[in-house]
């Protein structure tokens, strides 16, 4: 027969002074060492960066309407001209009829006969255009070429006086050949020569003739000309002033500068 089990009595406490040597203690994390984060932490939210403001847009030019409504009148008034001219032309343009002659042309309408004189705009050049009228005119005193008191008679005297253009200072040039011209004043019809051609003889209007002693000969001379006799010995030019005061024309040698000018 088995002995009976004590009843088991309950669990009584140790002793003071005696711990529980099956106690646990937590762990020590290793040196050095950070403690695990958790990973399901819930971060910040991050704002959104607000998008950049639209940029202004550059104003449209708009061309004013006065513009426009000047440019619509210059059109108009454009094809209105060429209208009117495309009429007028188709009136003009009628064909020439049939028995028409052809006219001389304008060169030959205006082309002068050689007697009638040939006006020139310049007083000086290579040489001055035959006819006239002209003023004779001395290049360092500026006076012309003068018959003595506008007289008609044969062997009046010829000075040098203030320019006037009157009749009897306007002179016209005609051709006799060789290069020289006779001098011939238009209110008395004669022409100037001198007689003998010799340094110091007077200068006289007298009837025109076929005569050495009314032929001179041009000469330019810078922007003038010298005037001297068919012998070419002597030259036009002026004498000291007579008992009236008056400067006469005479033959020098050397001779004066002369210049043709318009009355």
């Amino acid at each position: 027969m088995t002995d009976p089990q004590p009843p088991e009595s309950e669990s009584t406490p140790p002793p003071p002074g005696e711990e529980d040597a099956t106690q646990v203690i937590p762990p020590v994390p290793p040196p050095h060492e950070t403690p695990p984060q958790e990973s399901t932490a819930v971060m910040p939210p991050i704002a959104a960066e607000p998008p950049p403001p639209p940029r202004p847009r550059a104003p449209e030019r708009r061309v004013p309407v006065r513009a426009w409504v000047a440019v619509a009148a210059i059109a108009a008034c454009a094809m209105a001209g060429l209208g009117i001219g495309a009429i007028m032309t188709a009136g003009d343009s009628d064909p020439a009829p049939a028995d028409a002659k052809p006219t001389s042309s304008s060169s030959e309408d205006a082309s002068p006969s050689p007697d009638s004189p040939s006006p020139s705009a310049s007083p000086t050049g290579p040489s001055p255009v035959l006819g006239g009228p002209y003023l004779l005119v001395n290049a360092d005193t500026g006076a012309a070429a003068d018959v003595r008191g506008a007289s008609v008679d044969d062997g009046a005297p010829v000075i040098a006086f203030n320019r006037a253009g009157t009749p009897n200072q306007r002179l016209t040039l005609i051709d006799v050949g060789n290069g020289m011209v006779q001098i011939k004043v238009e209110h008395s019809g004669k022409c100037l020569q001198s007689d003998p051609a010799t340094p110091d003889a007077p200068v006289q209007q007298l009837p025109c003739a076929d005569s050495d002693v009314q032929k001179w000969r041009l000469t330019p001379d810078g922007d003038a000309y010298t005037l001297s006799v068919a012998n070419g010995e002597t030259a036009l030019g002026t004498g000291p002033p007579d008992a009236d005061g008056l400067t006469p024309l005479q033959l020098q040698q050397p001779g004066q500068r002369w210049t043709f000018a318009t009355p």
